[in-house]
């Protein structure tokens, strides 16, 4: 007797497609929908950009091509902020973003106290408005790591928000 033939299984890529089902409606090339090249990517800020920490912290964050600057008042009296970069009590402003026209961010700046150098009082923050659009905004004030203020707002252009109170 010869033996019965033993089926050997199709490789994947030579089997048959599976037809579509009858019911299943085609449409014709003409009409079928064409997909546009992506354009190519803006340069945009990198949403994770370190920002510093540590005693004191406030943050500002905004998505527009607005320019926001964030002022901090120290307890001695000294204003942080994009013409004053820095105070002696140690308090900096590590990142200022200006955007470009077009850019939609995420944008963020942020003014800190490393660990063990704020000094204690009374601090100020506030938001200023300084050119482009009205723009929408977020700012966080951090103290000892704990959030003490959280607010979202809208400025128009030449406005300062109301300032925020708070101690070390």
């Amino acid at each position: 007797p010869t033996p019965a033939p033993t089926a050997r299984p199709v490789p994947a890529e030579t089997a048959a497609p599976t037809p579509a089902p009858a019911t299943t409606p085609t449409t014709p090339p003409a009409a079928r929908p064409t997909t546009e090249p992506a354009a190519p990517p803006t340069a945009q800020p990198t949403p994770t950009v370190p920002l510093g920490t540590g005693d004191v912290q406030v943050t500002l964050r905004w998505t527009t091509d607005t320019d926001l600057d964030l002022h901090v008042i120290d307890p001695a009296g000294v204003e942080i902020s994009f013409g004053n970069r820095t105070s002696p009590s140690g308090g900096q402003l590590d990142v200022d973003d200006v955007p470009d026209s077009g850019d939609t961010g995420p944008h963020v700046e942020n003014i800190f106290w490393d660990v063990g150098t704020a000094p204690p009082g009374n601090y100020e923050a506030w938001v200023v408005h300084f050119s482009g659009a009205p723009s929408g905004y977020s700012l966080e004030v951090r103290v000892d790591g704990t959030l003490v203020h959280s607010e979202e707002r809208t400025l128009s252009p030449g406005e300062s928000s109301s300032r925020v109170p708070f101690s070390r």
